[in-house]
């Protein structure tokens, strides 16, 4: 299922001393601030995922890292790829731009600069 509306889709880098259930934990209560209602489903006011969490390879009830998607979503990939193309996904040995150049298709992800910002 597709959502019918346009979205924003970025990817950051942080630092955190947070082991990753507890950043998990810390994405998740954000999105509750913003009115995340994970039982609601596509359109959503924030939706955070955690995609690495360094070379750590992890899957658990609550957490699977990497994010078990992440290759096979364009609106991921193509900021990863801008962010750190070089990153190599730990359980599958590529990078970020080989990931992304994989799965190129006419999708539509579309690069929009912040304002003020270009």
């Amino acid at each position: 299922m597709k959502s019918e509306q346009w979205f924003t889709n970025a990817v950051g880098e942080i630092t955190t001393i947070l082991p990753p259930e507890e950043l998990l934990a810390a994405l998740l209560a954000i999105e509750g601030e913003f009115g995340r209602d994970r039982s609601i489903g596509l359109d959503r006011p924030l939706d955070l995922d955690l995609l690495y969490y360094g070379d750590l390879i992890l899957s658990s009830p609550a957490l699977t890292l990497p994010h078990p998607r992440i290759s096979e979503r364009l609106f991921v990939l193509a900021p990863l790829a801008e962010l750190a193309q070089g990153h190599v996904h730990p359980g599958a040995g590529l990078t970020a731009r080989e990931l992304l150049d994989r799965l190129r298709s006419p999708e539509t992800v579309r690069r929009q600069a912040w304002p003020g910002k270009e």
